[in-house]
């Protein structure tokens, strides 16, 4: 069901697997017009059962008051008024079209000093309006160790990791604008391990390589943008 094919933060079907991820993100639904029932059911995997099974498995809950969206509603009708879906004791939110983060790359590994400035692409709103955040965490932990926690380092469109994150993996985290009294769908993408950089003459070699500068674009209802990797 591409309903709910894709959901924020690592990407997983709720279709396929019913641990409820943290946002259910649902588009168009390839049949608008057909009652909602019908998509509801092969979500839940109700084969055959009636309404009663159905609604104690799964069900669309409108935002305002919580109040349950009728089983014969078109499915369009009702994905895009719905606030919440749950599926039996657990609930999740639904994001009907929002924008979105669709592509979040780097064109180089994390240097000392160097600047990066991911590659970004978006439907449903502009690269301008995305937020994006740095954040490190130490290397993998010692075997029985506590697990390492992302903490945020800088913001913006670029970062140049500063000597003290040598050896520490760093990620970008891209934040879209929200729907209105919706939480946004954060996209992001690990980078690797800060390395120090090489020796300066090897250093402007590659810098040089890797210049170029910054191209714009997109296609219908969103937008792209690639800034490489320089510095002096």
């Amino acid at each position: 069901e591409r309903s709910l094919a894709r959901a924020c933060g690592p990407r997983r079907g709720l279709c396929n697997q019913l641990d409820v991820p943290t946002h259910s993100h649902a588009p168009a639904c390839p049949i608008a017009d057909e009652a909602v029932r019908r998509g509801l059911a092969r979500i839940a995997g109700v084969k055959g059962g009636g309404d009663g099974a159905l609604a104690a498995a799964v069900a669309l809950l409108r935002q305002e008051d919580g109040s349950e969206i009728c089983l014969d509603a078109p499915a369009e009708e009702a994905w895009s008024s719905a606030g919440r879906l749950r599926v039996g004791g657990e609930t999740v939110e639904v994001l009907y079209d929002p924008p979105e983060v669709v592509e979040l790359a780097s064109p180089a590994f994390p240097l000392v000093g160097v600047p990066l400035a991911p590659l970004c692409r978006t439907r449903r709103c502009e690269v301008g309006e995305v937020q994006l955040r740095w954040e490190a965490a130490s290397s993998a932990p010692a075997e029985g160790g506590p697990t390492s926690q992302w903490r945020p380092v800088g913001s913006g469109p670029s970062f140049a990791p500063p000597a003290g994150l040598a050896g520490h993996n760093l990620r970008v985290v891209a934040t879209p604008p929200p729907l209105p009294g919706r939480s946004p769908l954060e996209t992001s993408r690990e980078l690797g391990s800060v390395v120090e950089p090489p020796p300066r003459p090897l250093l402007e070699a590659r810098l040089r390589s890797l210049g170029g500068g910054a191209e714009g674009g997109g296609g219908e209802g969103g937008c792209e943008f690639h800034a490489a990797a320089s510095g002096k």
